[in-house]
């Protein structure tokens, strides 16, 4: 949850034109903030844990597979790792199996830390990656397989494995849902897609579905950490610090799975009110298991391939609240609201203004209408800069919001910034584009001795002459290794240039140049 004084930032950012992708960072921060501030933290259910990397035992991995094979219904998510102008890497599997009469198992596949390719390790993984794609198998993925396509490069399995008539896409399956079951209503509490700022075509996102459907924050600021740097703590020693945070990643990566289960057993716990007029693939399966044509759709197909065994007897029904068509629904208002809406017919004589408008005019404060709607609050945001920018026009004449240099060479327009956060969020974007340009070409060297400062980095490359625009030295918080980079100002020579600074920047080399300056002295 953002603090008021992060949260004041956010909003001056919003207000300041920032790029698409800034803007959409921001966006979703707010998002985080109002599900944080409303809704609880998301608890997952009870299961089982099972990291497959070079560490994993052959018992583990057997254990696992036969659990695969028990498995009717297979959840699947993915982690990417993000790469400076660059396209993403893939990072982790993510796979919950649901045995029958048994307690779920997360397996989490590390693909950068597997077991070499001809061993008896990696060739049980590869069996447990057939099992899984099996044509028998149903897997649900929170979009299209096609997320699986990049990790085929590892030898797990293959393109043409993937795709699998047996392949569902849940995040379709619930915007279907939430449309059959949240018609709109003129009521204050309507949750349909249009009162929710949803496009008809918008896909739903994880975070949004679980806020809506399960009343739970799911926390997502972990999107774009490096998931692979080994989250087993088996796989290398670390410090409790390193611990506590491969934790968080791989509790991130679980809840992914996790909640995709919690959202099919809560689709049904409430099925739809209205029945869909057109039936999938899936309603013979349904027939088998002894559920009538007339009530089938997306949603019960997914509840029944997640609980095959489960007869119409023993399948929860709706209430009789449910039951009720929401278009025949009657209007509950009081007679209060009655009252205040009688006076406002008469005072204005306008026939076609509803109670939905009015009661949400008398009860919804300017903050919930914030948080209900980022889109509504950025709307507020660009009026009250348009009246700013006509104030200064009329005080600016000549030049409006921009004034020229006396120089008629450099006619170029220069903002007055107005408050002190829009200038140190333009500086902060001219600090970016310049270490962009410095450090276009670049020799990366890891693992440097930490004692090196800038200065004697500096003098180094001057003394075997290469020519450098930029040095700058970072220390990773969790791996605490020191990372050392050098801008090139002439790319020609980077090679040459990387064989001139290859043995240099270590721990030896250091105390060499530490006592050839103690003899000079």
């Amino acid at each position: 949850m953002l603090s008021q004084r992060e949260l004041r930032k956010v909003r001056q950012a919003l207000t300041d034109n920032p790029s698409k992708n800034a803007q959409r960072k921001l966006k979703n921060k707010l998002i985080e903030h109002q599900y944080a501030s409303k809704y609880p933290p998301f608890s997952p259910l009870e299961h089982h844990r099972q990291f497959l990397n070079k560490k994993t035992h052959e018992q583990n991995l057997r254990e696992t597979i036969d659990a695969a094979k028990k498995s009717e219904i297979i959840l699947l998510d993915t982690e990417s790792v993000t790469v400076y102008r660059q396209p993403n890497r893939p990072g982790l599997i993510q796979l919950q199996l649901l045995p029958n009469n048994a307690t779920p198992i997360v397996v989490i596949v590390e693909v950068h830390h597997l077991p070499p390719t001809n061993s008896n390790e990696f060739k049980l993984m590869q069996e447990f990656f057939r099992i899984v794609l099996d044509s028998d198998k149903t897997i649900y993925t929170w979009g299209t397989i096609n997320e699986l396509t990049p990790f085929s490069q590892f030898g797990l399995f293959d393109a043409q494995q993937i795709q699998s008539p047996g392949n569902e896409d849940l995040q379709k399956f619930f915007k279907n849902y939430w449309q059959a079951c949240h018609k709109h209503m003129t009521l204050e509490a309507c949750e349909c897609e249009n009162c929710l700022d949803k496009e008809p075509n918008q896909p739903w996102k994880l975070l949004d579905a679980v806020a809506y459907q399960l009343h739970e924050w799911l926390d997502k600021r972990h999107t774009c950490s490096p998931f692979h740097i080994g989250l087993d703590p088996q796989l290398q020693p670390v410090t409790m610090e390193q611990l506590e945070y491969r934790t968080i990643l791989a509790n991130y990566a679980a809840n992914d799975v996790l909640s995709m289960e919690k959202l099919m057993i809560s689709m049904q716990e409430r099925p739809p009110t209205t029945i869909s007029s057109t039936i999938s693939p899936g309603s013979e399966n349904a027939i088998q298991n002894g559920v009538s044509p007339e009530m089938i759709n997306d949603s019960t197909i997914v509840l029944l391939l997640h609980s095959s065994s489960s007869t119409p007897e023993t399948k929860l029904e709706p209430t009789p609240k449910e039951q009720v068509n929401l278009h025949e629904q009657p209007d509950h208002r009081t007679k209060r609201e009655t009252e205040h809406q009688h006076e406002k017919k008469q005072n204005t004589n306008n026939q076609h203004q509803t109670s939905h408008y009015n009661t949400r005019e008398e009860t919804n404060n300017h903050q919930e209408k914030e948080e209900r709607s980022v889109g509504r609050y950025e709307r507020d945001q660009s009026e009250q800069k348009r009246k700013n920018y006509n104030q200064n026009r009329a005080q600016y004449p000549t030049g409006g919001f921009y004034h020229y240099r006396s120089n008629p060479r450099d006619r170029i327009q220069q903002q007055e910034y107005d408050t002190d956060a829009e200038r140190k969020w333009k500086n902060h974007i001219s600090t970016i584009k310049q270490r962009q340009r410095h450090f276009r070409h670049e020799i990366i060297r890891r693992g440097i001795d930490p004692r090196f400062s800038i200065t004697i980095v500096k003098e180094i490359l001057r003394r075997y002459e290469v020519p450098y625009t930029a040095v700058h030295i970072s220390k990773s918080k969790w791996t605490r290794q020191t990372s050392l980079y050098i801008g090139i100002r002439n790319p020609s020579n980077l090679r040459e240039y990387e064989k001139r600074t290859r043995y240099l920047f270590t721990t030896d080399y250091y105390n060499e140049f530490r006592a050839r300056n103690r003899f000079k002295r």
